[in-house]
């Protein structure tokens, strides 16, 4: 499961990080915000603390680790996403 990070990190950030972990540079255009869009994204983990959660993996890390992966199923992962519509 994906439960967050206490640490916040922008859109943009996130983005960089990709593109610099595939070897590239991102181009961003920055888009008009739909009516309802969060501005801030920061989850709050205190309860799953109490439970005895604690993130193990830092953003950083866990995207060096999950990008090749991507590089290497993306392209069934899109397919099969597109065919699921279709259908």
């Amino acid at each position: 499961y994906h439960l967050g990070n206490p640490e916040e990190i922008s859109i943009r950030n996130v983005v960089e990080k990709i593109f610099a972990a595939l070897g590239g540079q991102a181009r961003i255009i920055k888009g008009v915000l739909t009516e309802g869009s969060p501005l801030r994204r920061c989850p709050d983990i205190e309860k799953m603390r109490m439970l005895g959660f604690n993130p193990k993996i830092h953003f950083s890390e866990g995207l060096q680790s999950i990008i090749p992966w991507y590089v290497a199923n993306g392209k069934k992962l899109a397919n099969s996403r597109l065919q699921n519509t279709v259908d």
